[in-house]
């Protein structure tokens, strides 16, 4: 029988190895260990990083390569190294960062694949002419999609329980997060919004470190002019003094548990259904050659919402190629998607969303008569489920 060879041994335990592929529902694997392997056999070896691949290796010396897996590399055995992190993306550069430390073993590159969530890692590849082998994976769409549809509580459209136009959550602190919301205040639309700016409750390190930026927003300058953070200081000092801020709809979100938020509560409470509008704040704005979705951007298309990405360039263009939703683009105009200069494309999102703000009766219109449209979205976030994306790569190594 056919089947992906993984390795284990006292060190390495065989749940490690096999979690993901129980994950994606692969079950043709075996496992041999490592003192045990056949120079007749190809195998793999799975090294899960919670964290940027490139930091822990070049930073922390961190899930390099353990001496028994890269002692039987040296003897000749047939080894594929699997690096991955299913919940990150990685630094623009990181290619060449894993490559330069990898180079200091005697590995061939070719027997190395880089897996994370950043749909344009080939395109890094290409740019910094890499010979390791690289793979985006769509874990964290994936396993939204998995909670949100095996959840017991579910939801219906509803129009009756709509209470704001926008909304707009924020947990970790991220320059261009601290400047949406800025941004709304400046113009005017945060008190038509339900939102929040948590901080990272419960992680003082993080607090202190945005306290820094006081009268110092040179982070910010990574997306706007120092001119145009003049322009809006008032705003950033008013985001600045409100601390954290859990929106009232959120009442149920644990953000500040230690082993981190409980997405699964967040879900089942679904603060979602009280406004049409999501503003959603990815996970990154201004690296290039970098396009990471998360559950974030997932949220709006499952509880019937309109969505407004902020996130890097062509984000919104790689969803669509990805899954087949429906932008309402005959009401929202999402070209700002395609606009390379990091404080343009903020300024094009904020001029959206005014120029949403002036025709709310026709927002609420449209809603209320294209629930059909609404219900096609959810539709989608079910097939994610079923994606065999992922699958397929992992189903290569059958041998």
């Amino acid at each position: 029988m056919k089947k992906i060879n993984l390795i284990y041994s006292d060190s390495i335990s065989k749940e490690t190895q096999s979690d993901y592929l129980n994950y994606e529902e692969i079950y043709d694997y075996g496992f041999t260990h490592v003192n045990n392997l056949n120079h007749d056999t190809e195998y793999i070896f799975i090294e899960f990083i919670p964290g940027y691949p490139s930091f822990e290796f070049k930073e922390t010396n961190s899930y390099l390569i353990s001496d028994e897996i890269y002692e039987k590399i040296l003897e000749g055995y047939n080894i594929n190294l699997i690096y991955m992190t299913h919940s990150e993306t990685d630094i623009p550069w990181c290619v060449k960062d894993v490559e330069d430390v990898l180079k200091n073993f005697k590995i061939d590159l070719k027997k190395v694949y880089l897996l994370t969530g950043n749909q344009l890692l080939h395109k890094i590849k290409e740019k910094y002419n890499g010979t390791i082998n690289v793979k985006t994976i769509n874990r964290i769409p994936k396993d939204f999609c998995r909670k949100v549809f095996h959840q017991e509580k579910k939801y219906d459209f509803n129009f009756n329980l709509k209470k704001y136009l926008f909304q707009c959550y924020n947990r970790l602190y991220k320059p261009h997060r601290f400047l949406t919301l800025s941004y709304l205040h400046h113009h005017g639309l945060l008190e038509k919004c339900d939102w929040s700016f948590l901080r990272n409750l419960g992680h003082q390190d993080d607090y202190k470190n945005i306290e820094s930026y006081r009268g110092n927003y040179s982070p910010m300058e990574e997306i706007i002019s120092k001119t145009e953070i003049q322009k809006i200081d008032k705003s950033l000092e008013f985001i600045l003094d409100t601390k954290s801020k859990k929106s009232i709809e959120e009442a149920h979100y644990e953000s500040d548990r230690p082993e981190g938020p409980n997405f699964s509560n967040l879900y089942t409470h679904n603060p979602f259904q009280h406004s049409y509008i999501n503003i959603v704040t990815e996970s990154q704005y201004q690296w290039e050659d970098t396009i990471h979705i998360t559950e974030k951007s997932m949220a709006p298309f499952y509880f019937y919402q309109f969505p407004i990405i902020v996130s890097s360039v062509n984000h919104i263009q790689k969803m669509r190629e990805l899954y087949d939703f429906d932008w309402f683009d005959d009401i929202i105009n999402h070209d700002y998607d395609s606009e390379i200069d990091n404080e343009k494309r903020l300024h094009k999102i904020m001029k959206e969303l005014s120029r949403l703000n002036t025709v709310q009766e026709d927002i609420i219109s449209f809603y209320y008569n294209n629930q059909d449209r609404f219900e096609h979205n959810k539709k989608q976030i079910e097939k994610i489920d079923s994606s065999e994306i992922d699958r397929k790569f992992f189903k290569s190594f059958i041998l």
